[in-house]
């Protein structure tokens, strides 16, 4: 970027019971903050966007379906 820092992003994917989880992250670094074997902690990542994904049943297991969407959104106990 013009002022020095830097636009980074990764990716780690899990096996876990035949499916795949993924964690990607991505963000804005100052050179400053990149320590030892090119770690940076995320607490100094700008504009940090994380997303987690997935494949196989741990994933569809985790999916609500549509009547558990509508009841969660609409029906409240107290």
């Amino acid at each position: 970027m013009p002022n020095g820092h830097l636009a980074v992003a990764g990716e780690k994917g899990v096996a876990l019971n035949g499916g795949v989880s993924t964690l990607r992250v991505s963000g804005v670094v100052n050179p400053n903050d990149i320590g030892p074997g090119n770690i940076v902690s995320s607490v100094n990542m700008l504009n940090a966007r994380y997303e987690l994904g997935g494949q196989g049943d741990v994933s569809d297991a985790a999916t609500r379906n549509w009547l558990q969407r509508f009841l969660t959104k609409h029906m409240t106990i107290w």
